[in-house]
Parts: structure tokens; C-alpha cells; sequence
């Protein structure tokens, strides 16, 4: 709770930005689970954590000027809440607004347009009646390498692989909307992040240790351990899956992209090796995935909604991709 408090009251900070968001996501859908869960054991712990996550949230919101309560009247925010909704149901589904405040609002419209294309988001967030900082440039400056990584700056694309798995790791407890597809977890489905918060965790820093571990030996092992890694950090998704050019697509992209490095050097000691991410209509790459599943939402029908994992060919040995696809 001590921590909480600090962060939320630095002032102009992102990080408690995203820290309030998440804890008002928690805090409606542990409202909403009291109502549904009758003589839940757990109903009068599950109390007592509303109430701090209500004194937490009552705490000054020290990333918005002085003057927000005097230029803003309640809910203003409501309307340009109302039309986002209508306007960007294809990338963000059925969402509901939970905030009753101004301040809530907003950054629930914030974290929303870090899932739709990077264009589209600039126009909303430039529709906000107050001044409001770019999270595309800034989010990810402001959340540091994870400590569970054990890792320090390389100046190499190890950085770029530390920084994005960092930024999941911080958002898994706070985003109550992610979902994880992750084969090794479970092949038939995808899971809301909320029940598989810990396996997920422990997955992910688990297959970036051994990234750290290999990448000096064998250079087989070194890229087979990078693809695992790939799989993981693009395993973690939203429903409808986020557009490949939103805050979060291009985070993907930019952790993928680092796999070159490993197939060069992979090629460089004498190793045949093709890689192929997968995109396109799923009735042409399919030959190339395994174990794939479809989803009812997002993206265009019939087309790939997200690559979780890219065909490989390592001299003799096929490691089939693996996508989400949307259905007809």
C-alpha cells in the first residue's frame, strides 16, 4: 500500500498513470464478481481490498494540472468517451467505461488507443480537452528493466527484448483485459490473463533467462531459445486482437524484428535456417502453422488477426508457426 501511494502521487508521472488505471480495472471487477458470487469464502477479504483500492483511488491525481476540477465539470469526458466506443468497436470489442470522474475517464480512453492504430490514437488523444502527454513516446521511456530479469544495458538488441518484456511484466497485474494464448500453458484457447497471471509470468522470465543464457553458445540453441521468447512476449493479447500498428502491435513487432540477428549469426556458423512470420489470408499460410485458433472478433474475416509464433526451418527440422485467425 506504501508504494501504491508514492507512485500515484508522483507528479507528471506515467507510470502512475498506468498503476491507476489498472487498480480502477481491479476495482470494478471485483465490484461486479460480489454481485455475481453469492457466499463466496472469499467475500469478506475481497471487501476489505475495495476499501483500500477505494482510499488508493481517492488519492490526488498528481499527472493532471490544478486547475482540472475547475475547467472540467463531471463527466464531461462522457460524450468523447460515448463516440470512441462507436467510432473504435472494431479494435477494442465491447468495452464499457467503469470511471464516474473525469480523471477516470481519461485514462481509460488512454489505455484504450494504446490498441488501435498509432494515427487513429494521435487524432483521440489530440480531442482531449487538456493537454495530454504521448504515451507512444513516453510509456516505455519511463518503465525500467525489470528486476526479476537480472539485466543490465547491453547497446545490443538484447535491450529492445529486456525493455518489452519489462513492459509486460508491468502491465500483467494491472490490465484486467489481457488474455494470453501461449501453447505451453494451454493449446485449445485463449485464457484471460486474471487465471493464468502467475504460470504466464513465470513462463515469460523463464524463456528470457534462457535467451541471456545461450546467447554466446551454440547458435542453434541461441535461436531456438529467441523463437521461444517470440512466442511468449507475441502470445499476450487482447480480444478484439490489437492492430498491428497500436502502441502494443508495434512493441511486438519491434521484439520480433530482433530475431535476425539471431538467424544471421545462426547462418554465419553454417546452419540453413528460414524464418516466416505469418500474415495473410489463413487459407494460404495454414500449411505453414500448427494448433492455430480462431476468433469470432477483430480483423478482417478469413484473414491472420496475430502471428503468435513464426515458421522456422533449421537445416533438416520444421518448427511450424502457429496464428490466430479470424473466421468467416
Amino acid at each position: 500500500m506504501t508504494s501504491y501511494k508514492k507512485l500515484l502521487t508522483i507528479p507528471n508521472s506515467q507510470l502512475a498513470w498506468v498503476l491507476r488505471l489498472g487498480l480502477s480495472g481491479l476495482q470494478t471487477q471485483l465490484q461486479q464478481a460480489l454481485h455475481s458470487l453469492e457466499n463466496d469464502p472469499g467475500e469478506a477479504v475481497c471487501q476489505e481490498i475495495l476499501q483500500e483500492l477505494s482510499i488508493l483511488l481517492s488519492l490526488p491525481d498528481a499527472t493532471t494540472s490544478p486547475g482540472w476540477q475547475d475547467i472540467l465539470e463531471p463527466l464531461e469526458l462522457q460524450p468523447l468517451a460515448d463516440s470512441l466506443l462507436t467510432e473504435l468497436s472494431p479494435y477494442i470489442g465491447d468495452y464499457q467505461f467503469h470511471s464516474s470522474h473525469n480523471q477516470g475517464l481519461e485514462a481509460e480512453i488512454q489505455g484504450l488507443l494504446l490498441r488501435v492504430p498509432e494515427k487513429i490514437a494521435q487524432t483521440w488523444l489530440n480531442s482531449l480537452p487538456i493537454s495530454s502527454e504521448n504515451l507512444y513516446n513516453n510509456l516505455h521511456k519511463q518503465i525500467p528493466f525489470d528486476t526479476r530479469l537480472q539485466a543490465i544495458k547491453t547497446a545490443t538488441e538484447l535491450d529492445i527484448l529486456t525493455r518489452a518484456v519489462s513492459i509486460i511484466l508491468y502491465f500483467v497485474p494491472l490490465d484486467t483485459y489481457l488474455h494470453h494464448a501461449l501453447k505451453s500453458l494451454d493449446r485449445f484457447g485463449i485464457r484471460p490473463l486474471t487465471k493464468d497471471a502467475e504460470k504466464y509470468t513465470t513462463a515469460l522470465i523463464e524463456r528470457f533467462h534462457r535467451v541471456q543464457a545461450t546467447i554466446d553458445g551454440d547458435a542453434v540453441t541461441a535461436l531456438r531459445a529467441r523463437l521461444d521468447l517470440d512466442e511468449a512476449i507475441h502470445s499476450l493479447v487482447y480480444l478484439p486482437v490489437c492492430d498491428r500498428y497500436s502502441w502494443w502491435g508495434k512493441l511486438q513487432q519491434e521484439a520480433r524484428q530482433t530475431l535476425d540477428a539471431a538467424v544471421e549469426k545462426a547462418r554465419d556458423a553454417g546452419n540453413q535456417v528460414q524464418i516466416r512470420p505469418l500474415w495473410g489470408t489463413y487459407a494460404d499460410i495454414c500449411k505453414w502453422s500448427k494448433d492455430d485458433l480462431q476468433v469470432d472478433g477483430g480483423g478482417v474475416p478469413g484473414e491472420v488477426t496475430a502471428c503468435l509464433r513464426v515458421y522456422a526451418k533449421i537445416n533438416q527440422e520444421i518448427l511450424p508457426g502457429r496464428v490466430l485467425f479470424r473466421s468467416l
